[in-house]
């Protein structure tokens, strides 16, 4: 019998952990989002963090991981007051 000493969880905590991911969420102002991208008035990002954000898309959409990804910049739109109730 193995103790906890000898015992190898290292492909274990794969199977657990990795491989059960789905989707993956990035919350990073510093990284452009879709609607960023996709916007006239386009807020320039630098070339380090757009090319950071792509190794990411990169292994997210990897067949090894094929994981559904969303950035986000971590700002909430304003909404006028009063129109949503408080909590």
């Amino acid at each position: 019998m193995l103790d906890n000493s000898t015992f190898d969880y290292k492909p274990h905590l794969k199977s657990a952990y990795i491989d059960p991911i789905r989707t993956v969420t990035v919350i990073d102002d510093e990284y452009p989002t879709i609607d960023d991208l996709i916007s006239p008035t386009k807020d320039s990002f630098s070339q380090d963090n757009i090319s950071r954000l792509k190794d990411i898309i990169d292994i997210s959409r990897s067949e090894e991981y094929n994981w559904l990804l969303d950035v986000y910049n971590g700002k909430e739109k304003k909404i006028q007051e009063g129109t949503v109730s408080n909590r």
